[in-house]
């Protein structure tokens, strides 16, 4: 969390790729210390060395990547991020099954070394990747913006294409003050109040759906249904390996239903698996049929979880204005943190004193909150810039009319200070052709 809370101003400063870096390196000193403890506090010391570097990490690269990408290609980048953590999670599970025979400190010792080889390979590319080209723009950096989006457009530098990017990006940072704390409450005229609550609950929904419960407890929950412990951790090794493929549906998918069909197939399906689970666990272990169905209802929450799991990185990143991304990420990604902390300390104690009844409440959670608050106040960023967003929220509407103005905002729509509403170069992807807007009588 507090690392996520340090990109408010590092992150900022320095831009993406440094951020990263010093994530890593972090990350670095934080595993040595973990595996070298001969102590209770050293573990501790190693636990929050290393939650520095995760936090600025998590806060950053997806930022990095929605900065960075098309507005059609957007979404299946980020959303791709979300199979990666499905296979740490599979390596983890039956690393952990291997460890399970061993007596000795190689039996922990052993798995909190492994990300060390993740750390020195991101060490040993990161640096040659390019920065985001939002972020150049954002410190005036023009020349160099304008060079990586040639470059990752496939287009000459001298394209109109690259020339129009620019230019609404300078535009977009021009409609608000440049990034604060402060700016974000009392920004109205871009709604920032609102956009920051929105991201805020899309940590809600990633940490509040029951992931936290199922992630953290699968090998306690399958043993409660019955089966021995090392059948356990082989059925979570699979429920995780089940997720891989379901990570990559959503990947093919995220662009062509959209976020808000994900995020509310992930809360109805999430909702409706914990009621099955609740009623299912309430009859183990005197009914057999009962345990096998919790059982198969934990691959069904596996993937519904993954068809969303993306979206909850992919979505703040495009909803956030340039001006404000930094402050917002970092709040929004501090949040997570917090919650499934929350979740993770006392679901021991709901799971001992409420039984099958907690499953109920994540039910609750997904069904009655979830679902109603993506579908009313969360628009679709599907095909629109970054810049296209700014629009959407800028329109005259309240809270309720956010949705509805998202599906008429039109790819390379600016809204100026002034109000005056303006169409350029309106590609026509099929034809190639270049529209050109007579009268606007609404937006």
């Amino acid at each position: 969390m507090l690392g996520s809370l340090s990109c408010i101003k590092l992150g900022d400063k320095y831009g993406r790729i440094k951020t990263i870096i010093a994530g890593n390196i972090v990350n670095v000193f934080g595993s040595i210390i973990l595996v070298s403890s001969f102590s209770f506090a050293q573990l501790v010391v190693g636990r929050i060395v290393l939650g520095l570097g995760l936090g600025a990490i998590v806060a950053t690269v997806p930022a990095w990547q929605a900065e960075s990408s098309l507005a059609t290609h957007r979404g299946r980048f980020v959303v791709l991020e979300g199979t990666f953590p499905s296979l740490g999670l599979v390596a983890f599970q039956f690393i952990d099954l291997g460890c399970f025979f061993d007596n000795t400190s190689f039996s922990w010792r052993f798995p909190l070394a492994i990300p060390l080889l993740f750390n020195f390979l991101m060490l040993s590319t990161i640096p040659f990747l390019p920065e985001s080209p939002r972020w150049l723009v954002k410190k005036g950096r023009i020349e160099e913006a304008v060079e990586i989006l040639a470059i990752l457009d496939d287009v000459s530098p001298d394209s109109p294409r690259i020339a129009e990017g620019i230019r609404h990006m300078q535009r977009s940072l021009e409609t608000m003050s440049q990034g604060s704390m402060v700016g974000i409450l009392r920004d109205k005229e871009n709604k920032m109040k609102f956009r920051t609550l929105v991201c805020l609950f899309i940590t809600f929904y990633w940490s509040l759906n029951g992931a936290g419960l199922i992630g953290f407890y699968t090998v306690p929950i399958f043993s409660s249904l019955g089966v021995s412990a090392i059948i356990a951790r082989v059925l979570s090794g699979s429920m995780y390996a089940w997720q891989v493929p379901c990570c990559m549906l959503a990947y093919l998918l995220v662009d062509r239903l959209g976020r808000r069909f994900l995020l509310l197939l992930g809360a109805a399906g999430m909702g409706i698996v914990f009621v099955i689970m609740a009623v299912c666990v309430s009859l183990v272990p005197a009914n057999k049929a009962a345990m096998i169905i919790a059982a198969v209802a934990m691959y069904g929450f596996g993937f519904f979880y993954s068809m969303s799991l993306g979206v909850n990185w992919l979505y703040p990143t495009e909803i956030t204005p340039l001006g404000y991304s930094t402050q917002i990420y970092a709040l929004s990604t501090a949040s997570q943190f917090a919650l499934t902390f929350m979740v993770v300390e006392v679901s021991p104690i709901g799971i001992t004193n409420l039984g099958w009844k907690y499953f109920i409440v994540f039910a609750a959670i997904n069904l009655g909150l979830l679902f109603p608050v993506v579908y009313l106040f969360f628009p679709e960023t599907t095909g629109h810039s970054l810049e296209d967003m700014d629009v959407t929220f800028r329109t005259p509407t309240g809270p309720f009319g956010v949705v509805k103005a998202s599906k008429h905002v039109r790819q390379d729509t600016v809204l100026h200070p002034s109000g005056e509403v303006e169409v350029q170069d309106l590609e026509m992807e099929n034809e190639r052709k270049v529209g050109t807007v007579l009268e606007i009588d609404q937006v």
